[in-house]
């Protein structure tokens, strides 16, 4: 028979937290269960250094705590393994999402039956990732939002730069030395060092490849020919 899954459980109301737990070391009728441990909420740091010492697979926690989501963050440095699943409420979209982009893997909500939570804690532990079609929806939303700022982003790095720069950019994707660009446009050697790194600090790249590299995985240097 498996080892039953270790768990912790994180909830600012006492008597909820105490019934859950022995609600859920309860033998099933497969003599299964969980292993099941409370902490106090506040402080959360004897919760931390406990996941650090011990091997937990699941962590149960209240969206109500403070910081929940930093706490999520801090839980999954000390415990590498360890998968957290939030038990919240309903309509409490934008605080379930920030918990879920800490590293949570599932979401339960409060309405819900005792048995979807344990289903949805096992399924956690195997290393599903379970939240309702609602907050499912809003999550992809906020990935769209995400991307849309990503490329936002992009977009403005690129009209950050000089046309000059860009130009440069490609000819050090040809293999040029700094001399060979000065001839080719006609520019001083000081020069076309200033425009490198100007170009490096702009993007926070160090080396001249890196540039390379970064430009063309945007599109920069096909999009600056094309315009040429």
């Amino acid at each position: 028979m498996d080892a039953p899954l270790a768990l912790m459980i994180l909830d600012s109301h006492q008597l909820f937290r105490e019934c859950l737990a022995e609600v859920l070391s309860a033998a099933d009728g497969n003599g299964g269960g969980f292993r099941v441990e409370i902490a106090p909420c506040e402080p959360a740091e004897p919760a931390l250094a406990r996941l650090g010492d011990h091997r937990f697979d699941v962590l149960l926690v209240g969206l109500d705590l403070p910081g929940v989501a930093g706490l999520i963050r801090q839980a999954g440095q000390c415990s590498p393994g360890l998968r957290a699943v939030v038990l919240g409420d309903a309509g409490a979209d934008a605080e379930a999402v920030a918990c879920l982009e800490a590293g949570a893997r599932g979401y339960v909500q409060r309405e819900q039956s005792l048995d979807e939570l344990k289903e949805a804690i096992e399924r956690v532990a195997r290393g599903e990732v379970v939240v309702p079609p609602e907050l499912a929806y809003r999550l992809f939303g906020r990935l769209g939002e995400l991307g849309r700022e990503s490329r936002r982003r992009r977009r403005l790095e690129f009209l950050d730069l000089t046309a000059r720069a860009i130009e440069i950019l490609g000819l050090i994707g040809q293999g040029m030395s700094n001399q060979q660009i000065a001839d080719r446009l006609h520019l001083s050697v000081h020069t076309v060092k200033n425009h490198v790194h100007n170009i490096l600090e702009r993007l926070e790249l160090k080396t001249r490849t890196e540039a390379v590299r970064y430009a063309r995985e945007r599109g920069w240097l096909s999009r600056s020919r094309h315009d040429a």
